[in-house]
This record gives C-alpha cells, sequence and structure tokens, in this order.
C-alpha cells in the first residue's frame, strides 16, 4: 500500500475498545496470527465480488463470514463475552453478535493492508472500507465511538 494510503488508515493509542475485545476477551490473536494467510485471501477474495456490478452484497456477505467465522472459531468464551455485551450499557440496543462481526472485520481489513496487495486489491478494500463506513460499520456512530472504530472518510 502507498504511504499516502497507508496514512488513510487511523492509528489510534490507547488501545481501542475493539481490539480488547477481540484480543482480551476473546482471545483471537493466536488463531488470526496461525490462519492469517488464508483469512486475507479470503478477504481479498470477498472484496473482489464487493466490486463488481450486481455482486456488492455477495461480496459483503463474504466479508461477515470471513469475520463471524474468525470470532466463532477462533474466540474463548463467546457466549460469555456475547452475554456481558447484551448486560453492557455502553453496548446497549446492539446486538453483540453483529458488534463482534464488525470489530473483527474492521482489524481484518486494517490488517490486510499490512501485507503485500496489488493496487487493484487495494483500491477494492478502499472501496469496501468506505461502503462499510457509510453504513456506520452496521454498528451505528454510537456504538462506532464505544468500540474506537474512526472515521476514516467521513468528514
Amino acid at each position: 500500500m502507498s504511504d499516502s494510503a497507508k496514512s488513510e488508515i487511523p492509528k489510534t493509542s490507547p488501545v481501542p475498545a475493539y481490539e480488547k475485545l477481540l484480543f482480551e476477551t476473546l482471545d483471537l490473536k493466536p488463531y488470526i496470527e496461525r490462519y492469517k494467510a488464508n483469512i486475507f485471501v479470503m478477504l481479498i477474495q470477498a472484496t473482489e465480488r464487493a466490486v463488481r456490478c450486481g455482486e456488492e452484497l455477495i461480496g459483503f456477505q463474504n466479508c461477515f463470514h470471513v469475520a463471524s467465522s474468525a470470532v466463532i472459531n477462533g474466540s474463548k468464551d463467546l457466549n460469555q463475552t456475547l452475554q456481558r455485551l447484551r448486560n453492557d450499557l455502553d453496548y446497549r440496543g446492539a446486538d453483540p453478535s453483529t458488534i463482534l462481526t464488525m470489530a473483527a472485520l474492521y482489524y481484518l481489513l486494517l490488517r490486510v493492508t499490512d501485507h503485500t496487495i496489488n493496487p487493484k486489491e487495494q483500491a477494492r478494500i478502499r472501496y469496501v472500507w468506505r461502503r462499510f463506513e457509510d453504513m456506520n460499520w452496521m454498528v451505528g456512530p454510537r456504538i462506532m465511538k464505544v468500540l474506537g472504530i474512526p472515521y476514516v472518510y467521513k468528514h
């Protein structure tokens, strides 16, 4: 990814809530590290479908599948985490499964750009990123703020 495109990707400190959920609560780091090559290939394929005429929704669904599979297959204490989110006032009114899936998708799209990908793949990832951002990462602006997911393209 070019330096200008990398500068568009947010760098936050301290550790945002989405990372705490994924890595401290669910302990997904070992799973993602072990399968990251496959995860990134599937995510790139999903973004390819998302930009094809008439296949945007299928591509988005494939992105959800990649992220939710990582959460389901790699997490520890998933049911306990889902219950905790249901009871947490900061997340009231939001679906816990969607929160975890979108937190994982956000992280994976952020990290796939750290790997060598060609300019077409970069453009597809930016397109999908923008579209999910347009939809407030499907959790709404309030939950995005709680998770520590910033807007990159919206002003």
